[in-house]
This record gives C-alpha cells, sequence and structure tokens, in this order.
C-alpha cells in the first residue's frame, strides 16, 4: 500500500508542474518569449525532479528509488538546451545537499548517460512524426531502465525490485510523454481552428465583395473620368485626386477578391516599417480631426509575409473604428509594435476610453457585424487579418486595456520555429 502512495505522489510531482508550465507558456494571451519560456521549462522541471528525489519511492531495505530522471528528459526534449542543462546542473547540486550513495549514483552516472539521446535528437523533435517520437521515448525509456537496473545492481538490490522498479519507469515516462503530447496537439488544434474560420469568414463575404464595392467603383470612376474632361481649375486640381484614391480602392479590392477565391494566395515578404507608415499616413489626420493624441512606439523592423495594401487598409479600419466607438472619450491612442515568440504584434493601447466597451464586443459577433452593413468594412478587414494567419483578441491589464492584433513573423525555411531564425533588420 505504503508503495502504491509513492509512486501516485511521485507522479503528482510530474504532472502538476507539466500543468503549470502549460498554463504559462499556452493559456495566457501574452506569450512569454523564447528565453523566458526555457526559464520556465527550467524551473518547473527542476521542482518537479527535485521533489521526486526528495520524497523517493522506497523499495525492499528501504531502498530511495526516484523518477527525477524523467523531467530532465522532457525538459531537454521540450524546453531546449538551455533548460535541460540547467536542469541537469541543478541535480548535480542536489547529491552536495542531501549526501547518500543512491543520489550520487543518480545524479553522476544515471542522469548524464540519460541526457545522451534526448540532447541528441533535441534539435528535430518538434518535426518528427508519431511514430518516430514513439520510437525514441521508448528507447530512451528502456536505457533508463537499464541505468536504473545497473544502479541497483551495484547497490546489492535483489532482482525481483530492480525489475519492477524499471518497469515502473518506463511505464511513467511513456505515460508524462502522452500527456505532453496531448497538450502540444492542444495547440495545433487550436491553430487549425483559426484557419477554418479564416476561411470561412473570407468565403462568406469573397460574392458580397465583389458585388457590393466593385459595380459603385466602376461607376464613380467613369463619371469621375468624364467630369474630368471639362477643363476648369476645380477639376485639373481634384480630379487627379480622386482617380488616385479610385485606384488604389480598386487594388485594394481586386486583391481581396483574389485572396477570398483560393485558398493559398500570392504575397510577398513586407517591411513592418513599411506598414506601419501607411497606417500611420492614413490614421494620422483621422486622430486630429478626432482631437486624438495617436503615437507609433517602434523599436525593431520585422518581416512578415503578405499583401501590403490590404494589411495597411485592414489595420487602419480596426484604429479608425476604435476612435468612433469611444465617442470621444479616448485623450490618447499608443500602438506599439514589437516581436513576441513568432508573432509580430501590434497593441493598439486606448488610454482614458472604453476600450473593453464596444471595439471587442462587436468584432467578436462577426455574424452581427456581416448582417450590418454599417459594419462590413469592420468584418472586411478582421476578415483580411485572419487570412494572413493573423489575429485579434482584447487584453485586460491593471493599469491599461488594449486590442491586439498579431500577424506571423517570417521565418526561414526547413528551420524550427525559434526566436533565432526571425528576420529582422
Amino acid at each position: 500500500m505504503n508503495l502504491l502512495k509513492d509512486i501516485l505522489l511521485q507522479l503528482f510531482f510530474l504532472v502538476v508542474p507539466l500543468l503549470l508550465y502549460y498554463t504559462l507558456v499556452h493559456k495566457r494571451t501574452s506569450k512569454p518569449s523564447e528565453f523566458v519560456r526555457q526559464l520556465a521549462a527550467f524551473f518547473y522541471c527542476t521542482i518537479s525532479a527535485l521533489m521526486c528525489s526528495t520524497f523517493p519511492i522506497l523499495i525492499a531495505d528501504d531502498t530511495p528509488f526516484n523518477l527525477s530522471g524523467i523531467p530532465v528528459i522532457m525538459s531537454i526534449l521540450y524546453g531546449g538546451y538551455l533548460a535541460g542543462g540547467l536542469t541537469v546542473i541543478a541535480l548535480f547540486i542536489y547529491p552536495l545537499i542531501s549526501p547518500s550513495s543512491i543520489n550520487y549514483l543518480h545524479a553522476y552516472f544515471l542522469i548524464p548517460f540519460l541526457s545522451v539521446l534526448p540532447l541528441l535528437v533535441q534539435t528535430k523533435w518538434r518535426v518528427y512524426p508519431n511514430t518516430i517520437k514513439y520510437l525514441l521515448i521508448s528507447t530512451i525509456a528502456a536505457i533508463g531502465a537499464v541505468l536504473h537496473s545497473i544502479t541497483f545492481v551495484i547497490l546489492g538490490l535483489e532482482i525481483a525490485s530492480t525489475i519492477s522498479t524499471s518497469i515502473v519507469f518506463v511505464g511513467t515516462t511513456l505515460l508524462l510523454f502522452c500527456l505532453v503530447e496531448y497538450f502540444c496537439g492542444l495547440e495545433e488544434l487550436q491553430n487549425q481552428y483559426k484557419k477554418m474560420k479564416k476561411l470561412y469568414h473570407i468565403n462568406t463575404i469573397a460574392d458580397e465583395v465583389a458585388r457590393e464595392f466593385q459595380q459603385p467603383l466602376t461607376m464613380v470612376k467613369g463619371f469621375t473620368q468624364l467630369l474630368g474632361a471639362e477643363h476648369n481649375r476645380a477639376n485639373k486640381e481634384y480630379v487627379p485626386i480622386i482617380l488616385k484614391e479610385l485606384n488604389r480602392a480598386e487594388k485594394i479590392i481586386d486583391s481581396y477578391i483574389k485572396l477570398a477565391k483560393t485558398e493559398a494566395f500570392s504575397s510577398k515578404t513586407l517591411s513592418s516599417k513599411e506598414l506601419l507608415d501607411l497606417v500611420t499616413a492614413d490614421i494620422q489626420m483621422y486622430a486630429n480631426n478626432h482631437h486624438l493624441d495617436f503615437q507609433i512606439n517602434s523599436e525593431r523592423n520585422l518581416r512578415i509575409n503578405g499583401n501590403l495594401n490590404l494589411l495597411a487598409e485592414a489595420i487602419s479600419t480596426i484604429i479608425k473604428f476604435c476612435i468612433q466607438s469611444n465617442d470621444g472619450s479616448m485623450k490618447s491612442l499608443q500602438l506599439n509594435h514589437y516581436l513576441q515568440r513568432t508573432e509580430v504584434i501590434f497593441e493598439l493601447v486606448m488610454k482614458d476610453g472604453k476600450a473593453e466597451k464596444d471595439p471587442i464586443k462587436t468584432l467578436l459577433h462577426l455574424q452581427e457585424i456581416r448582417k450590418n452593413e454599417e459594419h462590413t468594412p469592420l468584418y472586411s478587414a478582421y476578415t483580411i487579418l485572419l487570412a494572413h494567419g493573423g489575429d485579434l483578441h482584447y487584453k485586460n491589464q491593471w493599469f491599461k486595456k488594449s486590442l491586439v492584433l498579431t500577424l506571423p513573423a517570417q521565418v526561414k525555411k526547413n528551420n524550427l520555429v525559434t526566436r533565432n531564425v526571425i528576420r529582422t533588420n
């Protein structure tokens, strides 16, 4: 009975830190950077390993046995070299605090050899298919079982206890691996849902955009050209400006229709600075007319893929809607631009206004937006953002409320998606 309690306690020490790590990295609105993520993996895996070592399973002759090698494996495979290295170092220090023959053998014999294979496959672990992952984790678990057996043979433990502890180690390793893969699969399902949502909204509005925009634009262009045939000062001054804006609008609509008709659309690498310049040119005068202080806080020029005119128009439309919805209560508006893991962030901080009252609630009810002709441009803007792999969410913190627009940063092909492969200027 005591043996079963000890095993369940070890499982508790393994699973609870995993849930805390998942909550920190995947469930929070603002995801941590790669460095912070690895530190979090180190922290939770080390806590798990030390708790397993401090409260071991007592087998024959009260010999302690623990599963602290499993957090080391997981910290290397899923955390990274930094997280894994720091976890191994922490376990090296533990026998100096709690000296015993089993602790010395575990820290200086079992852990180093157990870390070899995870270190060799870490760089490509995330891109391996599931069959290869299961084969590798089974091999690592078998190596751990053999190393535990050698440790207990050195201590002179009976064979029956050695076999039982090896089975416990292999079974627990496979169980924890399945849990980690399950949580990783949840994130993949969320990404697939985002793609499905994108395609649904694109196809829903495609025909409406073609009918509602193309025909009026064609008529307005035709009458404007006829108006320009009359030679007077007003026509010479204003007709070229009108035609220029109409051509710009036509290009945006044509691009959007092409985007809506196919899952994949032709895009090119563009600079986030260039995108911000277009947004600033469109928003600055609009903000001044609403007696609003509009500022952009941008320290880096990042690379993204997409259609420049479409994205600029979409971001500008969403910002204008936020300005309109506050009825003059907003005094200042700041657009923060930065890189967060593999996403380019456009954070719209609204000060002295009711940022949470209307914009985000309206954007979250897309079907109602689509039925209301007044919000058709807003619906189109949000759909364009989804079509580029981006998204929009609301962030409520103690001292500020903001609307966060995200777009995927461009990464080099055939590389894992890490902070080191983000292309920046």
